[in-house]
């Protein structure tokens, strides 16, 4: 589970909208939307409301957290990975054609 949807579904459990969440924040619910589809990681203030909002538990925050890393950290392996092959393909000698 991202870290977003870990967020949505304990929203979505507390039976709490985003308008309501919103509200309780004041943090515009369309960022707390982007926060849950993974789109926006939010700033560090903005989840803190959102974890008050919610009445986060200590383990709560803490599962988050390292749903994020482990996010963050993925997506940076991937670049990376991403990055090598690009330099990998672009030094490839193109096969000459032979009739």
């Amino acid at each position: 589970m991202l870290p977003g949807e870990y967020l949505m579904s304990l929203r979505i459990d507390r039976g709490i909208s985003l308008r309501e969440l919103g509200k309780k924040t004041g943090i515009d619910y369309i960022t707390i939307a982007e926060i849950e589809k993974g789109i926006n990681y939010g700033t560090e203030e903005e989840l803190q409301q959102i974890f008050e909002g919610l009445k986060f538990s200590d383990e709560e925050k803490e599962k988050f957290y390292l749903m994020q890393n482990q996010e963050k950290n993925t997506v940076k392996n991937n670049y990376s990975m991403y990055k090598k092959l690009k330099v990998f393909i672009k030094n490839l000698t193109p096969i000459k054609k032979i009739y």
